[in-house]
């Protein structure tokens, strides 16, 4: 029972892992919780809302809201991901790279991931810091077997 209830009220479960099923199930989920908040209930403070909310919000252009929830789902759980990784993505479009850089190094404290890195790594070499690029970018191409990606990277920053 108690997975049961877990399932019809948890957002967050769809990452632990990816199943079609329960991708389904959760996004019904969130749309259901935010076309709640559009007829006007709470949002309530569940960090992992916060943090779709978020993502609703910058899929349509909204970056101010998109920033405002990400922002309020680290004070409810300063360790979600998902937040500082939307966060990233956004002062990284904006060229705000001081603070993309802050917030992709966050998403990587609280796991290592390959796409991460190397998004990391280019906010790196824009900003001219190229051994920290390589230093980030090594640890990428040794990260999984032929991670072409993070090589070619790796070898344009070190040819340049």
């Amino acid at each position: 029972y108690a997975v049961q209830a877990f399932e019809a009220q948890a957002v967050d479960y769809l990452l632990k892992p990816l199943q079609p099923g329960r991708l389904q199930k959760t996004v019904a989920r969130v749309q259901q919780l935010l076309a709640a908040r559009s007829a006007g209930a709470p949002l309530g403070d569940d960090a992992t809302l916060r943090s779709f909310l978020g993502l609703s919000y910058l899929q349509q252009g909204k970056t101010d809201a998109a920033i405002a929830e990400y922002q309020h789902a680290l004070t409810l759980d300063p360790a979600n991901s998902l937040a500082h990784l939307g966060l990233a993505e956004i002062y990284d479009a904006q060229g705000k790279l001081a603070e993309a850089a802050a917030e992709y190094e966050q998403v990587l404290a609280l796991g290592d991931d390959v796409h991460v890195r190397r998004q990391l790594a280019a906010v790196y070499e824009r900003q001219g810091k190229n051994e920290e690029a390589i230093a980030v970018l090594t640890v990428a191409a040794g990260a999984g077997p032929g991670d072409a990606p993070a090589l070619l990277q790796l070898a344009a920053c070190t040819a340049g």
